[in-house]
């Protein structure tokens, strides 16, 4: 479909705007960074930013393959899952949760996000992307918590 636009200057900027269904269909909003690309021919293509699909995986406790939650982890991490959830059928254990502590701890951007007595959420966190400074917030505030009791 061709659109044709006037450019406007508002202040020392100029602009241009752009098709509403273009916008809604790839799901932008007021304040999204957009790529442009200039051709040769003076041409602008226009690049909708690509959704980075978060990769998740869920490890049941107690594991059916016995004593190897450590090794699961170390997998789903390889494998390059964003974030790794450890959920319990039963509370997980002291010792099982410290075993668990330190398997995430060896790797590196993988933070504990957020834990109870039955889930432990590990995330992988060194891309931009996947920063939520809400839940950053919310696991201070649960170790802060943790530690008062």
């Amino acid at each position: 479909m061709k659109y044709h636009r006037r450019i406007q200057q508002i202040g020392s900027s100029m602009l241009i705007s752009l098709p509403k269904e273009w916008i809604i269909e790839n799901g932008l909003d007021k304040g999204a960074l957009l790529s442009l690309d200039i051709n040769r021919d003076n041409s602008i293509i226009i690049h909708a930013p690509k959704e980075a699909k978060s990769k998740e995986v869920i490890i049941n406790y107690p594991s059916e393959y016995g004593d190897v939650i450590s090794k699961e982890i170390t997998g789903a991490y390889l494998l390059g899952y964003d974030l790794i959830i450890i959920k319990g059928k039963d509370a997980i254990s002291y010792n099982d949760r410290e075993l668990i502590k330190r398997a995430i701890e060896r790797f590196i951007g993988l933070e504990i996000v957020d834990e109870d007595a039955y889930n432990i959420k590990a995330q992988f966190l060194l891309d931009a992307n996947t920063l939520d400074p809400t839940k950053i917030l919310q696991r201070m505030n649960s170790i802060i918590i943790g530690m008062y009791k």
